[in-house]
This record gives C-alpha cells, sequence and structure tokens, in this order.
C-alpha cells in the first residue's frame, strides 16, 4: 500500500470514530456532557482546552489538584498585577504634589518682601474684651464701635423675658432666618396670638408714627399713600392694611391665616413687635413686643428662604432688624448679618413691573 493511501485510510477512520462519537475524548472519558464545539466548554472549563477534541487526560486525580492550584496561582497573579499599578499611580501623584509643593515655596519665599508691605497696610482697630476676647474691628472702624471699651456704670442690655410659647413655636424660632424646607407645621398654631383687629391698628398706627424709616411725624398716619414721607418704609401703610390685615381679619373679624404667606404673617408681627415698643399705655409692652418678634421669628421658618423669597421675606427681614436695632444697641453682630442677609435676598427678589 502506497503512502497516500495510506494516510487517506487513516482519515477515514478518524472521522468514521468522531462521527460515531461526535463528543471530544475527554467528555467521553470523564462521561460529562459535552457542546460538541470544539474546544468545548467542559474542557474549557477544566484547563485542558489545548488537548480537545482528541487527546484525554490521564486518569489520575492528581489531574484535579493540580488544576486547582494552577487557577489559584493565576488569581494572585491577577490580584498582584493590580496592586502594582496602584502603587506606581500613588507614586506619580506623590511626586506631582513634591514639584507642586516645591513651586508654592518658591512663590512664598519670592513674596515674602512684599508681605511686610502689606502688613502695615491691614493695620486697624482691635479691641480687648474683659475676658481677654480679641476683635478685629476692621481697617477704618467707628467710634461707635469702640464705646464697649469705655467703662459702663450701669449695664444697658435689655433683660430677657420668659416666652410662655408651645415648642413647636419655639423650634420655628430657632429655625430663623433659614427655616425649615420640609416644615412639619402649619399657619394655623398662630392664630390664638392674633390680638382684635381693633389693637392690631392701634399697635400699627404707633409704628407708623413712632418706628417707620424716614418717617415724618407732623404726617397723619391715615393719609398715608403716596406721601414722599413713606417712600422709605418697608411696607406702606395702605399696603399693610390691604395685603396683610384684611386677608387676617376679613369682613366679619374672625382672625385666620389660610389666605396669608407666611412671610408676610411674619411682617404683620413684627409690625405689632416695633409698635409695643414705643407704646407707653401698656405696662408690659416690651414683655409682649419679644414674644411677637418671638412670633415673627417663627413664621417666617415655615418657608425656607432657600426655596423661595418674595418682597414680604425682604419687607420682614428689614423689620427684624429695625426691631433688634430699637430693643438692644449691644447687639451689633446680629444687626450687620441681617443687613447682608436682607441685601443679599433683596438682590435676588424680582419686583413687578407694577412696583417699579
Amino acid at each position: 500500500m502506497t503512502t497516500e493511501a495510506h494516510m487517506k485510510s487513516e482519515y477515514s477512520d478518524t472521522f468514521a470514530s468522531r462521527k460515531l462519537g461526535l463528543s471530544c475524548a475527554e467528555c467521553r472519558r470523564s462521561k460529562l456532557k459535552c457542546d460538541r464545539t470544539f474546544p468545548c466548554q467542559s474542557c474549557v472549563r477544566r484547563g485542558c482546552a489545548g488537548i480537545c477534541p482528541d487527546g484525554t487526560l490521564a486518569a489520575t486525580k492528581g489531574n484535579k489538584v493540580l488544576m486547582a492550584q494552577a487557577q489559584k496561582l493565576s488569581e494572585q497573579v491577577k490580584f498582584l498585577h493590580a496592586r502594582v499599578r496602584e502603587l506606581e499611580a500613588a507614586l506619580a501623584m506623590s511626586r506631582v504634589s513634591e514639584e507642586r509643593d516645591d513651586g508654592f515655596r518658591a512663590d512664598h519665599e519670592a513674596g515674602q518682601a512684599d508681605c511686610v508691605d502689606a502688613v502695615s497696610e491691614a493695620i486697624g482697630s482691635l479691641s480687648l474684651g474683659v475676658d481677654g476676647q480679641a476683635k478685629y474691628h476692621g481697617e477704618s472702624a467707628g467710634s461707635e464701635y469702640l464705646q464697649d471699651l469705655l467703662p459702663h456704670e450701669e449695664s444697658h442690655s435689655p433683660p430677657r423675658y420668659h416666652l410662655d410659647l408651645p415648642d413647636e413655636i419655639l423650634n420655628l424660632m430657632n429655625a430663623f432666618p433659614f427655616g425649615f424646607k420640609d416644615c412639619p407645621y402649619n399657619k394655623s398654631i398662630f392664630i390664638r396670638y392674633l390680638p382684635h383687629r381693633q389693637r392690631a391698628m392701634e399697635l400699627a398706627c404707633v409704628y407708623y408714627s413712632s418706628v417707620a424709616w424716614m418717617h415724618v411725624p407732623s404726617v397723619p398716619v391715615a393719609s398715608q399713600s403716596s406721601d414722599v414721607s413713606t417712600r422709605y418704609d418697608p411696607i406702606s401703610y395702605n399696603d399693610f392694611v390691604f395685603s396683610i390685615v384684611n386677608p387676617i381679619y376679613g369682613s366679619e373679624g374672625y382672625p385666620s391665616t389660610d389666605a396669608l404667606h407666611s412671610h408676610r404673617l411674619a411682617v404683620f408681627f413684627m409690625v405689632l413687635a416695633n409698635g409695643n415698643l414705643y407704646d407707653e399705655s401698656q405696662p408690659k409692652a416690651a414683655a409682649v413686643a419679644e414674644q411677637y418678634y418671638a412670633l415673627a421669628r417663627a413664621a417666617f421658618s415655615l418657608d425656607s428662604i432657600l426655596v423661595e423669597a418674595t418682597c414680604a421675606t425682604v419687607q420682614a427681614l428689614f423689620l427684624v432688624f429695625r426691631f433688634v436695632y430699637n430693643s438692644s444697641q449691644s447687639d451689633k453682630e446680629e444687626r450687620w448679618l441681617l443687613t447682608g442677609l436682607t441685601t443679599r435676598i433683596a438682590q435676588t427678589v424680582r419686583v413687578p413691573e407694577s412696583f417699579s
């Protein structure tokens, strides 16, 4: 028989055996299910894809142990390779940080001479308190900031009054000025603290005659509409009556807060608080003023200024500033903070064209 005939004979025998078995030799030996796609998935999972479909492993238990050990070593190599990459990245970042520090150090040394001149320009007014606390007043501080350094014969700080208010109102008061985004309370908790309409109008008249900003006392309160004397009021008398007092008391005189925004309710309480400060007819007017002030802060916190700010927001904050200024001359920092906050919110509020 020639060589060519011999090769054809071997090929025919192999093809015939493959056709009969169809599964690979190793799957037949191990009695495993073969997907008949070579190399099959069984051989791939067992790590012997190189012998599929004709080769077989030796029938010993040691092969399984060696294959498990090889898989474990492969996982360790992958972990070490990832660790090396992390260390290389950390080393690169440390080099960048060192170069940045070197540049900063060079700039610092170069600018040391300029710092000496800058220190002389930053000299201003510094005061030391009784307990040794230091307070810097800036480069140019007025004499009113230094009057606290003088000895006082008696304390001018106003007495603090006990606020007979429920916990929910106290919680709202302590959230001033930013308030709650998701407030668990509503305006109905303030109804019991609303005075009679007649008393509210009396306190409003006291406010507009004694407290209103840039007000000329010779002009009667009832005539305040578009007069130049009321131009700088945070809220005019007519606007206060028609947009706040009338919605609260209605035509029948029963108080309600449903038709009023919480910040307008705060404006209402602040007008009452400022009016009480100058109400000489009541012996405990200062204590009542403090309570109205607390109610105004609580009502203001019902709707957060981080969510919505209106003209009533600016009006309420301005009236709070006026009350703090009139009731206590020592709370300078609080007044400055309120002024800055009021100015910032006023810049963001969109005023209707009818008001411009």
